[in-house]
């Protein structure tokens, strides 16, 4: 009877996906880059993020960071477009970005840190395991003990991605080690195939299995340098504290030439800002506005250039050749060009469909009426008020009433702030061009996600964020003696004796007159979805199932364990077998803090880790929020659990979904429909 229910909705019913390409401009410009006429050309059509206006509604807001004057512009033509992602791509998979920081010979000693006797043969995919790095889909070489790089064409050994072997002024591999963006913004899901080759390794899908706390501490021990903070680089495996790290590195440099400097910044003292997951690269195209809380426009190529301040140098950077020398600011700067590039790219990734099946049986199938319906409770449905209305038609315009409250959620739908994803309900958007682009900043105490990545980025930190270089203004000054001053100007002090000048693309917050709601987590968008598994900004929801499900979600949970793995190393599995296809999301095993597996892990054991939290290290204290180091293998081995109720780590949020808004019935559309995505 259900299913007859449904066929009112039949003309409604999406396919696979909602269009060929989801990236920007690719759909446009493919058939054009791929004529060898090389006189056809044609314009960029206008952004669709530009429509993503405070005047039309959105709160994650476009800006347009590049001027006319811009030594460094983005394509503009499609011809000019294809080459620029060409060239982003191949800086990605070939360039080490930051130059070397470590060599060969420490990292082929890595083994001595596991408490091996000897190298193992399997060295590499121990790699793999231990440290939740993905294997290279394409040559990736470094030198096996022994074997000279410049010789032997790198190496024989395979290095996985987000590390890359370095080159010398002649283009020789020369057996230093440094490492990209790939690090955090490369996965792994499911393997390869030739029917599949989305699936596997790739470039876009956040790394949801790297512990960065243990590939440091690790290569302390193998001889390296390891990078002691007064913080944790991250407090679990899949996680990682990306924000302390870039403020860190500031207090080191100055603000304006961006050299290094001995005298140490502070920004104002907030809260740490926890862990997160990494975000997926393939939904960047459909933002106007990037990072968790949509705190810089996506137009801001230079935001993506904050992690080149990771490289060090000894040189003073005065001479004629800063700008050749990696970790200088005038370094820094050069690679702009590149960037742009490497930005490119990333806005034109696609996600990786859904593996679905078309057996009715199987768990990947996805039942179309279902789906239909589903499209229509993403779009319709208002999880505020009154129930979903059986006419599609019926929500495609947003009405007066909701555009005069400021349409900070619009009709109540899910699409109110992820977007909307069908031209049936684009009637409701600025421009049509807009169907896929999410545009909503989620208030703070609306949205109570845990709210520690918020509540670090406090207004003096924000102000001072956008006089940086990155945020496109020049606040350097005459002297050497005012550059080092200018420096620690805040906002209550600038103009008294040095004026610091915002940036034309600086952090949301400061020019905004109403800040509340400019301050919370933005909603991403939701292509590929399916592989972007765990949820909530800091991958505290296993499934979307269970984001769905808010007073259900498990407390303390693990990933399933690649079996047989390399013992004593097992990653998480990330196979296909490890992946729940119905409830969208990784599987996962209910385990305590302390490692003693238990049959249920939802809010019903929450009274139980309350009693236990006290003896578990942590402090919500900014410098001092320490998680336990991982200096034994029963230290790493804990690190693969998910304890909720760690600082940061709250699964918390995104209230307005339970069963007293959605009934079993409607969440199984929901979650066929998102598969399409």
């Amino acid at each position: 009877m259900r299913r007859l229910r449904m066929l009112f909705v039949v003309a409604v019913a999406l396919s696979p996906a909602t269009s060929s390409a989801k990236s920007i401009h690719t759909a446009e410009c493919e058939a054009v880059c791929a004529n060898p006429d090389p006189n056809v050309d044609q314009d960029l059509a206008p952004d669709p993020r530009s429509f993503a206006t405070i005047a039309n509604g959105y709160t994650s807001y476009w800006q347009e960071c590049h001027a006319e004057t811009d030594e460094v512009q983005k394509p503009k033509r499609c011809r000019a477009w294809c080459a620029s992602r060409e060239r982003g791509k191949t800086l990605l998979e070939t360039s080490g970005l930051i130059g070397s920081f470590l060599d060969a010979a420490t990292y082929n000693n890595l083994w001595r840190a596991w408490g091996a006797l000897e190298r193992p043969p399997d060295f590499d995919q121990h790699i793999v395991e231990r440290y939740g790095l993905q294997p290279t889909p394409f040559p990736n070489p470094y030198p096996l003990p022994g074997e000279d790089p410049a010789t032997a064409n790198g190496g024989s050994g395979q290095l996985p991605l987000g590390l890359i072997q370095t080159r010398n002024a002649s283009g020789q591999y020369d057996g230093g080690i440094g490492f990209t963006c790939l690090l955090c913004h490369a996965g792994r899901i499911g393997e390869a195939t030739p029917e599949r080759p989305d699936l596997g390794s790739r470039i876009g899908i956040g790394n949801t299995t790297f512990d960065i706390d243990v590939f440091s501490y690790d290569l302390g021990k193998a001889g390296g340098v390891p990078i002691p903070l007064p913080y944790p680089h991250n407090q679990g495996r899949g996680t990682i504290n990306a924000v302390s790290d870039f403020e860190f590195l500031m207090t080191l440099r100055d603000f304006d030439t961006l050299n290094s400097s001995p005298f140490v910044k502070a920004f104002p003292a907030h809260a740490s800002p926890g862990d997160q997951d990494p975000p997926a690269w393939h939904n960047t195209g459909s933002r106007p506005r990037v990072y968790m809380d949509g705190g810089v426009s996506a137009d801001n190529t230079r935001a993506l250039m904050q992690f080149l301040t990771a490289s060090i140098t000894t040189s003073t950077c005065s001479d004629a050749n800063a700008e050749s020398t990696p970790g200088c600011g005038a370094w820094i700067k050069s690679q702009e060009r590149d960037f742009e590039d490497i930005r490119t790219f990333i806005e034109s990734i696609e996600p990786p469909a859904f593996p679905r099946s078309s057996d009715p049986t199987s768990p990947r199938y996805v039942d179309g009426a279902g789906a239909a319906h589903g499209a229509q409770l993403f779009h319709c449905k208002n999880l505020f008020g009154p129930d979903l209305s059986a006419d599609a038609a019926s929500c495609a315009q947003e009405t007066a009433e909701q555009k005069a409250s400021g349409a900070l959620f619009g009709n109540g739908s899910c699409s109110s702030c992820h977007g909307v994803y069908s031209a049936t309900y684009a009637s409701r958007l600025p421009d049509p061009s807009m169907v896929d682009v999410a545009g909503r900043i989620v208030p703070r105490d609306f949205v109570r996600t845990d709210p520690g990545r918020v509540d670090a980025l406090a207004r003096e930190l924000r102000w001072g964020w956008g006089t940086l270089w990155f945020a496109y203004v020049d606040n350097s000054a005459g002297s050497s003696l005012d550059e080092v001053l200018n420096d620690y100007v805040t906002e209550e002090t600038n103009g008294l004796v040095y004026t610091r000048a915002q940036g034309r693309c600086g952090w949301v917050g400061v020019y905004e007159p109403s800040l509340g709601q400019f301050i919370g987590y933005a909603a991403p968008a939701l292509h590929g979805l399916w592989s972007t598994a765990p949820y909530l900004h800091n991958g505290s929801v296993p499934t979307v199932y269970h984001l769905l499900r808010y007073g259900e979600r498990p407390l303390s949970w693990r990933r399933p364990l690649d079996i047989p793995g390399t013992p004593p190393d097992q990653g998480f599995d990330v196979s296909l077998a490890a992946y729940d296809f119905e409830k969208v999301g990784w599987k996962f095993d209910c385990v305590l803090p302390d490692g003693t597996p238990v049959d249920t892990c939802g809010p019903e054991i929450g009274p139980l880790l309350a009693a236990i939290r006290a003896a578990i290290p942590g402090s919500e204290v900014w410098l001092g929020n320490q998680s336990p180091r991982p200096l034994t293998q029963a230290d790493v081995e804990l690190r693969k659990i998910y304890d909720t109720t760690a600082y940061g780590r709250s699964n918390e949020g995104h209230w307005w979904t339970s069963r007293d808004t959605l009934s079993e019935s409607e969440v199984e559309d929901l979650l066929a429909y998102l598969k399409t995505l």
